[in-house]
């Protein structure tokens, strides 16, 4: 029988249309992807339900590339490679890409990419309305890269995972190339033995093999019998602790950190999903809180303010769950926020960041703080077009200059 002790850190993989939890070995299949969070949450009963998930994502709308790149920053990165990758310009989709490498240029890194939302919405939004909190999400080659214990002195590896129907082979050569290969259905177990064979040919080349249910036995006992002792065979469950030591900055991450997460950027994603349903704008808003709260913790809050992050993020769920029972009620609420975050977003002083935002019916509270000198000015101007755009939402008269952090509550006028 599984236990999870409630607030326990938990590792669970979502491959294709399933989920693998640490702790258990069958799989749990959710169908499509929209379902995944709600098919998880009834994994768990009472105190069973952990507080915190580490995520492995590997859906079929996650893309993995292989690409040459400027050594430079996730900003300037995503520059160079929107025009190649468009979907880096879109900001409800999730992308992360690993560490850059080479001696000259141009250097090389894998970019993994969703090609469809799902990540932000509808998966860690539900999970959070559901008392979830996904603190990290990798792409299932990050984790497979770090499955070795002892890397060869040549460099060069393959690491292969394997369930039914399902095959994603991530391989390191011996100068420094990094290469992710996927397949799905019937093609799955003839990627999965042409990459093992290939390397298997080679003298130089670390050959691991992570399996999920009983893949991992059948692909090795259709390779050749004395090359069998060279396959390195791991449970899936060494994923947990492969990803274990991994900070939530490290590039692969595919969550937002506060480095490359800004308020403007957010505002951007709450109002382009507020202009087309409802339901994704207050999950989305309900996000955006999460995200910033821990990134912001250490500039703006005390470690009292910290221990009560739990109550208040219980209290962020029951607003959730009763914003979208008036959204199914029939309450017109993208009509009423669109705008106003729209004027916000647009209108923001660099010098201003804003880390959470909190909506009802009646009340939208904004907080945030300064990250340089902000004029009275610039305050006045932005504060001022906001609540002209916003004629339902609207900040008090002329609101004292801040000179750190701040809240500012607008409130609904009939």
């Amino acid at each position: 029988m599984f236990t999870s002790p409630r607030f326990k850190r938990l590792t669970a993989l979502l491959w294709g249309d399933r989920w693998w939890i640490e702790g258990r070995t069958e799989p749990v299949p959710f169908g499509d992807l929209p379902r995944a969070a709600e098919v998880l949450l009834a994994q768990f009963e009472g105190d069973e339900k952990p507080a915190q998930l580490r995520l492995i994502f590997q859906p079929a709308s996650l893309a993995a590339v292989s690409v040459a790149c400027p050594k430079t920053n996730r900003e300037t990165l995503r520059q160079a490679l929107s025009e190649q990758f468009p979907t880096l310009d879109d900001a409800r989709l999730a992308w992360g890409h690993e560490p850059i490498f080479g001696v000259n240029a141009p250097f090389a890194t894998v970019l993994y990419h969703e090609t469809q939302a799902g990540l932000f919405l509808p998966l860690v939004a539900d999970l959070y309305a559901g008392g979830i909190a996904v603190e990290s999400a990798w792409p299932l080659a990050t984790a497979l890269n770090f499955v070795p214990e002892d890397w060869p002195d040549s460099g060069a590896m393959i690491v292969v995972a394997a369930a039914e129907n399902q095959t994603l082979v991530y391989r390191h050569t011996a100068d420094g190339r990094r290469e992710v290969e996927t397949a799905s259905g019937a093609d799955a177990s003839a990627c999965a033995l042409r990459g093992l064979r290939a390397a298997l040919a080679r003298t130089d080349t670390a050959v691991y093999l992570v399996g999920c249910e009983m893949a991992g036995e059948r692909l090795a006992a259709q390779l050749p019998t004395p090359d069998v002792p060279r396959v390195r065979l791991v449970p899936w469950s060494r994923l947990a602790g492969a990803i274990a030591p991994l900070a939530v900055t490290h590039p692969a991450q595919l969550l937002p950190t506060e480095s490359r997460w800004s308020a403007r950027r957010a505002l951007r994603v709450a109002a382009g999903l507020a202009a087309t349903a409802a339901i994704g704008l207050l999950a989305d808003t309900a996000r955006v809180g999460w995200e910033q709260r821990a990134a912001v913790a250490a500039d703006f809050r005390t470690a009292s303010t910290l221990r009560g992050e739990l109550a208040a993020r219980r209290d962020d769920a029951r607003e959730l769950a009763a914003l979208r029972t008036a959204v199914e009620a029939g309450e017109p609420a993208s009509a009423v926020f669109a705008p106003w975050l729209r004027a916000m977003a647009a209108k923001l002083p660099s010098e201003v960041a804003l880390t959470r935002v909190t909506a009802t019916r009646t009340r939208v509270a904004v907080f945030g703080g300064l990250t340089g000198t902000l004029t009275e000015g610039a305050w006045r101007d932005w504060t001022a077009a906001v609540t002209v755009a916003g004629t339902t939402w609207r900040f008090p008269d002329r609101p004292p200059l801040p000179t750190g952090a701040f809240q500012l509550t607008a409130t609904a006028r009939r």
